[in-house]
């Protein structure tokens, strides 16, 4: 299994999934939530060697992505986590935390590859603690 998962947070199930699907045929372990107080759980609830990409919409009810965040920054430890938000346009303080943006629609090329890149995020933080 690997060290790494995709936790996909977008309150539009269709988009969601389809997020989600993309991730899991690109061989990423993919967890799900529709909204920040279900991913919030879901990234407590994980082994604590265990790291993560959040990749989030950033307009969702509830606990947007700006405010998760937030929240993620603050209580989770940040070594064990980047987040991606996802929008169709966001300002600085929208992205205020965030590791990246990806930019709505996206082609899934793009998507796999911002999501590669926060996961080889994690090994050069591995190869800076070994040498």
């Amino acid at each position: 299994m690997s060290a790494v998962c995709v936790l996909v947070v977008d309150d539009d199930e269709e988009q969601r999934d389809a997020a989600a699907l993309v991730l899991v045929e690109a061989g990423h372990q993919v967890l799900i939530a529709d909204g920040g107080d279900e991913a919030l759980r879901t990234l407590r609830a994980l082994p604590p060697h265990k790291r993560c990409v959040v990749l989030s919409d950033l307009h969702m009810p509830r606990m947007d992505g700006r405010q998760l965040t937030l929240r993620i920054r603050q209580q989770i430890h940040d070594w064990r986590v980047r987040v991606v938000i996802s929008a169709n346009s966001a300002s600085s303080a929208d992205l205020r935390g965030a590791d990246a943006f990806l930019q709505k629609p996206y082609w899934p090329d793009q998507l796999r590859d911002e999501i590669a890149l926060q996961v080889a995020s994690f090994d050069d933080l591995t190869a800076d603690a070994s040498a």
